[in-house]
């Protein structure tokens, strides 16, 4: 079985930013909504609407699928807004 190449850090703006994260490591790892979703203890409806986008996911629930995906969250200061 050949290794994967590692993921690239990218901003968490916006639902769809953690979408487009979640969807393309899950399928690195080759596993289905519902493999993904016993992993993270979670609902595969959970997991789909991550995977949509939703804008109002529980944080608690979205760094379970991110743990079982093996990514890791980092909060980095910025600059605030004005």
């Amino acid at each position: 079985m050949s290794s994967l190449p590692p993921l690239t850090p990218l901003p968490w703006r916006r639902g769809s930013d953690l979408a487009r994260a979640i969807r393309s490591a899950r399928l690195r790892l080759g596993l289905t909504h519902t493999q993904l979703a016993a992993r993270a203890r979670v609902s595969r409806l959970y997991v789909y609407q991550l995977e949509a986008g939703k804008d109002t996911a529980r944080a608690d629930k979205a760094l379970a699928v991110l743990a079982a995906l093996g990514i890791q969250a980092l909060l980095i200061p910025g600059t605030p807004p004005r």
